[in-house]
């Protein structure tokens, strides 16, 4: 018997956008797993699931990624140290 895998019903997705959305523009910010819920008006426990479903991480991973991908635009683009960054 084979479970399907967990997929966000389509009048979520716009929700979960959102938070993501969010943890994109305030990515330098303190973000925790209760307040991007928030954002997107679910509990953190189904925010987790839905999110690592419909993006394929998590949402400590997304926002870590956006954090570093920050940090090497500014490592490329400017005179800053690896510390000052």
């Amino acid at each position: 018997m084979s479970v399907a895998p967990l997929r966000a019903p389509a009048d979520l997705l716009v929700h979960l956008r959102r938070a993501r959305d969010h943890a994109d523009r305030h990515y330098a910010e303190p973000l925790d797993l209760a307040g991007l819920a928030a954002v997107a008006g679910l509990s953190k426990y189904h925010f987790q699931r839905l999110f690592t479903a419909t993006y394929g991480v998590s949402p400590a991973v997304h926002l870590t990624r956006r954090r570093v991908e920050r940090a090497q635009d500014l490592l490329r683009s400017t005179d800053l140290t690896v510390t000052e960054v």
